[in-house]
């Protein structure tokens, strides 16, 4: 059953809610058990100037996008699990003495597996780390099956299509819960890693010079 509120009284409640409270319509909505179509219609009714109106409209929408940001922050905090990804170039560097130093399960997409495969006829790192890759439980790869979805497009032209399924693959292991450390040796990868706006996605860039192991 609704409660009965005197309009006025409730027109005034609702606009002290939203200007000292930052409340939101949606919020005013729940708190009065009234629609949000006719809270505004009858606040819209309360003001003789429409600038005041559009004002306080203004002012719901900056606490709605307040309150969402406060809400993805908090969503950012509340990591499951923390997880390394590598991509080709810079295991090709690290090599297998790295990847044993580490405490953390490493992850690496599918389609660097399948590049090290064919690097493993000239070069005996990328034979190592494949044997190491087969070798254990630590290490595992991600396959996206073409599905390579960012949490945002980027604003910058790609020069190599693999930097998208490198974060790609970051945005996989993200959508699962895990905060990444995503490392490569790849600025372009690090600059869409970036661009994807993630506290949880985390890009370590080194270069060769760099790389500790």
């Amino acid at each position: 059953m609704k409660k009965m509120y005197d309009v006025t009284a409730m027109t005034a409640k609702a606009i002290r809610l939203i200007n000292q409270e930052n409340a939101t319509w949606k919020e005013l909505s729940e708190t009065f058990g009234l629609s949000k179509g006719y809270i505004q219609k009858c606040v819209h009714k309360s003001y003789s100037r429409e600038g005041d109106y559009q004002n306080l409209l203004e002012k719901a929408r900056q606490n709605k996008a307040s309150k969402q940001q406060a809400e993805a922050q908090k969503a950012e905090l509340e990591i499951i699990d923390e997880v390394i990804l590598v991509d080709t170039g810079f295991i090709m560097r690290a090599g297998v003495k790295w990847l044993m130093q580490q405490s953390l399960e490493i992850y690496i997409p599918a389609f660097c597996i399948r590049e090290l495969e064919y690097l493993s006829k000239t070069s005996p790192v990328a034979d190592q780390v494949l044997t190491f890759f087969w070798s254990t439980r630590r290490m595992s790869s991600i396959e996206l099956n073409g599905n390579e979805i960012l949490l945002k497009e980027p604003d910058f032209s790609l020069k190599k299509a693999r930097s998208r399924g490198v974060c790609a693959t970051a945005v996989k292991l993200y959508s699962l819960g895990k905060k990444v450390r995503l490392y490569t040796n790849s600025l372009e990868v690090e600059q869409l890693a970036l661009h994807q706006g993630s506290q949880r996605i985390d890009p370590i860039y080194q270069s060769s010079e760099k790389i500790a192991v």
